[in-house]
């Protein structure tokens, strides 16, 4: 397949400069950097069934897009912008970097610093998660729908141009830093830092409310309007942070003691559907003007029809270390430290006293009450290191070091303010799923159409989606441990094998305590029996709550891995390297988020998404080959080239297999492992009928479905493998991608003047993704063609789950994989000019 015909221009510039010097002799100096860097390139890489064939062609009509546009236009006189043929998505920032440095006097030195970012990104549309928790029913689908069947933009749904965003982010940084050196014994470093962040959403277009829209089957396949998180998403966070780091030399000890204290002011504005939010069975259901069948909107209860900043969160985070760096010998060195750390509230949110009135049960079972008006309890939490370096024969050939300790780390604020925007107290979220009620919310282009049908002020009422915080939540917490040997083999080469574990002592998990236990079970097969609930009725203490999501800690993640690598150092302008690492990686959840609701609801498992299970974590790679080779000459006093090749071999991701709806009916859909059978004939299909790609009507039958069913079982290594068996969570891979890079470097340069300055011009080519450009047929990253192809249509009278086979575009799916239509499957060049003095 020549992927790199379909796929338009891009382009990327890095402009730079940079200029230092004395302003006063020995004494005082200075030092700017400034980057302009502007990039563009396809961002969609979809475009629908009948248009221009640009990218993986989804299932969606481009008649339907274009009759829904027409309409959008015609009647609200809003333009929704492309759907094919999509403009490149664009990325701007500059960067600046000024620095003084003062030589106060022989003992003292200061270096003020201050840093400036400013970048915008476009981002594609939010995939495919719900404002305000979702559960609704659609036409052709069995259960609830909590997360949209398939993303906005993919095999089987497309949505419009300006149904995308972008980031802005602002990053402002001034530092100073003094260093003093007393004496021979005592030396002290004094840091003081002040940063203001500011992260926002832009977006094309002018604000409408975000429309998805279902085939009528079951599956959503158009999206329109704005991406429905963008609209008053806004993050402010300003951090002063001092630093103060004394050092004693005694004999063989370099002891170091310091203190750290951190301050940070965090401003989150979030408010999900504050743009409104509408679902539809079918196209023709939001032309004709028909009820939806969900609603959800967010709405300040501060600042009504605008936006609030419902988290304003002031926490300090204080910290104590010690160290000594002890020389034994000439050959071994032994490095021993404490650390403390303890997080400070300055102020607490408001209460929601309807909320703290409920009674829920914790992660052992004993029902407890939760306060929306506290922060968790600030531990202590201490870190104890050790770590060695022994030069076995004392001349570096044999290197033998590691460590082990205990290391603190912190978490994303988003999820502590989760907790006060969800309490109902500065902002509301409402959904409406009843279709009685439903009537009364039909399509309206204003945002703020229904406000008056809410309450304006904290009313002392639930919300439907909450977060609460264990009281003793602590920040994460791993023990790490590092053994690692380096041979010199003679020559400049060297030999190093390092090994590595990790431990989890206290990672961050979420789970829903409004949901209850299972109430019966499904049978997958004989021996393979998942829980399940009967009803949604069974399913929640308070039925009038969806979610409940409890930030806790758990202590069952751990990695370990194991890398190979052999080197050659620089000579004769030859350098040269190439490693093998292998990575073992499991975590009970990866929390796929920044929302509660949607972390939670995010993760597979056999059993409820509440379940404690150990599964792969995101992004682990089990196996990486990584080499590079280069070669610099200089000739003719004047000239220098350098060749460099680097190669990167890996599976490109890993993902989950899981059912396509809600099988164990606790409310989540696509978040079920899947029963991988022995043969596609355990699986009871149910027969159906579709359109296939020109509108005629298409019947599968149950053997139809097992034998595509078996042909996709065996396209992928993972399932061929794990017949008989659940899929586990992120175990399966990718296909092995080769990836490489050539860069090129050609330098002119003289010298001039009394002191010999180098004056030197450098033109640079890279050639990324090289294997390309010699074969089309390399290079090309490849993805899963779907990760849910069965869709779950019920169980039958014993208990058995009856599915049909996902098909795209009237074909059922009987392959695992297909091509990445991107960039990233295509070579590309980039070019540089660089002059420097």
């Amino acid at each position: 397949m020549n992927i790199k015909n379909q796929i338009v221009n891009s382009s990327h510039s890095i402009y730079g400069a940079t200029l230092g010097g004395p302003i006063i002799k020995n004494k005082l100096f200075f030092f700017v950097n400034a980057e302009f860097e502007k990039g563009n390139s396809p961002g969609i890489a979809y475009s629908p069934k009948g248009g221009s064939g640009q990218g993986t062609v989804s299932s969606t009509p481009i008649d339907s897009l274009k009759k829904l546009a027409d309409f959008l236009k015609t009647t609200y006189n809003y333009d929704p912008g492309a759907y094919d043929n999509f403009p490149n998505f664009e990325t701007k920032n500059h960067k600046l970097l000024a620095k003084i440095d003062w030589n106060i006097s022989t003992k003292h030195k200061l270096t003020v610093k201050y840093s400036d970012f400013v970048g915008t990104q476009d981002q594609q549309v939010n995939g495919s998660s719900i404002p305000n928790g979702g559960g609704f029913r659609v036409t052709g689908r069995t259960g609830t729908v909590s997360r949209l069947p398939n993303n906005r933009f993919s095999n089987n749904s497309m949505a419009f141009a300006n149904s995308n965003y972008g980031f802005k982010n602002i990053v402002r940084t001034a530092t100073a830093e003094l260093n003093s050196n007393f004496n021979s014994k005592m030396a002290n470093q004094f840091l003081l830092a002040y940063t203001r962040i500011r992260s926002t959403r832009t977006f094309p277009g002018k604000v409408f409310p975000t429309i998805d829209i279902f085939d009528g089957n079951g599956n959503n396949y158009i999206s329109v309007g704005m991406d429905p998180f963008t609209y008053h998403n806004d993050v402010i966070n300003n951090i002063f942070s001092a630093t103060d780091n004394f050092t004693y030399y005694v004999k063989t000890h370099t002891i170091t003691a310091g203190a750290t204290f951190e301050y940070q002011r965090v401003g989150n504005m979030f408010m999900p559907g504050s743009e409104s939010y509408y679902v539809y069975n079918t196209l023709n259901d939001f032309i004709t003007n028909q009820p939806p069948v969900y609603y959800a909107y967010t709405y300040s209860l501060v600042n009504p029809g605008g936006g609030v900043y419902s988290a304003n969160l002031k926490i300090g985070q204080l910290g104590i270390y010690v160290q000594d760096q002890y020389d034994v010998s000439r050959a071994l060195r032994l490095t021993v430290g404490l650390r403390a750390d303890k997080p400070i509230y300055l102020q607490q949110p408001l209460e929601n006293p309807a909320i703290t009135q409920l009674t829920f049960p914790d992660e052992n079972g004993n029902m407890t009450h939760y306060s929306t008006g506290k922060w968790p309890k600030g531990s202590v939490l201490f870190s104890p290191r050790v770590g060695f370096r022994w030069d076995v024969k004392k001349d570096n050939t044999l290197i033998i070091r590691g460590g082990t300790g205990i290391f603190t780390g912190r978490i994303p604020f988003v999820w502590l303010t989760n907790m006060p925007t969800n309490s109902g107290m500065y902002q509301n979220s409402v959904r409406v799923t009843d279709p009685a009620q439903l009537v009364n919310y039909k399509f309206n282009p204003d945002p703020n159409a229904y406000l008056n049908n809410f309450p304006k002020t904290p009313s002392g009422t639930v919300p439907a989606n909450i977060v609460l915080i264990d009281p003793n939540f602590k920040f994460p917490q791993i023990w790490r441990s590092d053994l690692a040997v380096d041979k010199s083999l003679g020559n400049g080469l060297v030999a190093t094998v390092e090994l590595m574990y990790t431990k989890d002592i206290h990672a961050v998990k979420m789970r829903n305590a409004n949901l209850k236990d299972p109430d019966t079970v499904a049978i997958d097969a004989p021996g393979f029996v998942r829980p399940r609930y009967t009803s949604a009725n069974n399913r929640y203490y308070y039925n009038n709550i969806s979610s409940a999501i409890v930030l806790e800690n758990t202590h069952k993640g751990y990695a370990y891995s194991i890398t190979a690598q052999l080197s050659k150092s620089f000579s004769n302008g030859f350098y040269g390297s190439i490693a093998y690492t292998f990575t073992q990686s499991k975590s009970v959840t990866d929390n796929p988020g920044s929302q509660a609701t949607s972390v939670w609801n995010s993760n597979p498992n056999v059993g409820t998404s509440n379940a404690v299970e150990l599964g792969y974590s995101s992004y682990f790679v089990p196996h990486r080959v990584v080499a590079d080779i280069s070669y610099r000459f200089e000739y003719a006093r004047h000239f220098a080239t350098t060749i460099s090749l680097f190669y990167q071999g890996e599976n490109n991701g890993n993902y989950s297999f899981v059912v396509n709806g809600d099988l164990n009916n606790d409310g989540n859909n696509s978040t079920d492992l899947m029963y991988i059978p022995h043969n596609a004939s355990e699986i009871n299909f149910l027969p159906y009928s579709t359109k296939d790609a020109n509108g005629n009507t298409i019947t599968f039958s149950a053997q139809d479905q097992q034998a595509a069913f078996e042909k996709f079982i065996n396209s992928s290594p993972y399932l061929k493998k794990h017949r008989g068996q659940y899929a586990e969570r992120n175990a399966a891979l990718y296909p092995w991608y080769n990836e490489l890079d050539l860069k090129f470097l050609q330098d002119f340069y003289i010298t001039t003047g009394k002191n010999q300055t180098r004056h030197n011009l450098q033109f640079s080519m890279d050639i990324l993704n090289f294997l390309n450009l010699i074969n089309k047929n390399w290079g090309i990253v490849k993805t899963i063609y779907t990760r849910n192809p069965l869709i779950f249509k019920g169980v039958n009278s014993n208990g058995v789950p009856q599915y049909n086979l996902q098909n795209i575009g009237g074909v059922l799916v009987d392959h695992a994989f297909q091509n990445v239509i991107s960039p990233s499957s295509t070579w590309y060049m980039q070019l540089g000019l660089r002059y420097s003095f």
